[in-house]
């Protein structure tokens, strides 16, 4: 009879280690819009990337990292805060 093993294999360890070593997330800088900031927002901004989004959506959950990303690889390249926005809309609150 074989008993199951409770620990993971050392190789499992090791990557999980090396992962949280190497891997630094940035916070990613994307803005809210509502009713209030979205025309300032989006008429000073060069070019707007909009993420419309519901929290109980899968396609949204499954973007947002994604968009995030976006959001840190271009605020590289773009440092300059109107030249690429990147923002969001909760399509749950602003739906009107």
């Amino acid at each position: 009879m074989r008993t199951a093993a409770i620990f993971p294999e050392p190789g499992c360890c090791l990557l999980v280690f090396l992962v949280s070593c190497f891997f630094h997330p940035t916070r990613s800088e994307i803005t809210s819009l509502d009713s209030g900031n979205i025309d300032d927002i989006l008429n000073n901004a060069d070019v707007a990337l909009v993420n419309f989004y519901a929290d109980w959506c899968r396609f949204s959950q499954m973007l947002h990292p994604i968009f995030e990303e976006a959001s840190n690889v271009i605020k590289e390249d773009f440092p300059d805060q109107n030249q690429v926005v990147f923002a969001r809309v909760d399509c749950d609150q602003h739906c009107k």
